[in-house]
């Protein structure tokens, strides 16, 4: 510690970055929801996910199948459930599945411009320095183009530390 480095800079610095950090987690999921949320969300019922989210655990083979296929493919609209569920579920078979889905979950949405695919094309192969240049570039896209697929990738990917960095990225260098 030096001269002019008191204790409570040092640490002063250190619980700045902290306070930026949990607010990152704090509000960024409602930042999240709020950008990829949109009107098809409506036409599918909470009430229904959770039947087929509750039918992923079911005794029956070909019932849990039946819901995983059709998880499958509102998986865009039930991303918050599908978490909840991979999550927190006490049943393992449910967990899995969940989880799973989740994983199938396209980081390019049907309504992303080229630009935003060519960014996330083989996104997750790709080496940790070449995925933080893509999500620089992803922020910096004409009419914000690639907040919504960012708040995707940070909402849906099981990399911690890549969900991590997106977010960081998103709060420091979106500019509505």
């Amino acid at each position: 510690m030096t001269a002019l480095q008191t204790p409570v800079t040092r640490y002063g610095k250190r619980l700045g970055l902290f306070s930026a950090l949990l607010s990152c987690f704090v509000f960024l999921p409602a930042t999240a929801l709020a950008i990829s949320s949109s009107t098809e969300d409506d036409s599918i019922s909470q009430q229904n996910v959770a039947k087929l989210i509750a039918q992923l655990g079911d005794t029956k083979y070909a019932i849990r199948e039946s819901a995983t296929q059709q998880l499958r493919l509102i998986a865009d609209h039930a991303i918050d459930q599908l978490l909840d569920a991979a999550n927190q579920s006490n049943d393992l078979e449910t967990a899995l599945r969940a989880q799973w889905i989740l994983e199938t979950v396209s980081l390019i949405g049907p309504d992303d411009p080229p630009e935003v695919a060519e960014l996330l094309k083989n996104f997750s192969s790709r080496s940790l320095s070449q995925q933080i240049s893509a999500l620089s570039r992803l922020i910096r896209l004409e009419e914000n183009a690639g907040v919504k697929p960012l708040a995707r990738l940070i909402r849906t990917n099981r990399s911690a530390s890549t969900s991590y960095l997106a977010a960081l990225i998103l709060l420091q260098e979106w500019r509505p």
